[in-house]
């Protein structure tokens, strides 16, 4: 199997039909993603306002 990269800005950014993420919803996504493709598993605690667009993280990411 190959390895996997470290996802970049450009593979958790804007795609069409989607809003794009604020900074600080690439940085979440990033922590996301940087640990699915070091295979480290484990738990990600965020916290994040009201209205602070965690669905849509979690939306992007499960894309």
């Amino acid at each position: 199997m190959p390895a996997l990269a470290t996802p970049t800005h450009a593979e958790i950014g804007p795609r069409p039909g989607l809003p794009a993420l604020r900074p600080y919803q690439v940085e979440i996504a990033r922590a996301i993603l940087g640990r699915i493709a070091d295979r480290r598993g484990g738990s990600i605690s965020v916290e994040v306002s009201r209205q602070g667009g965690k669905n849509e993280v979690s939306a992007q990411v499960e894309l």
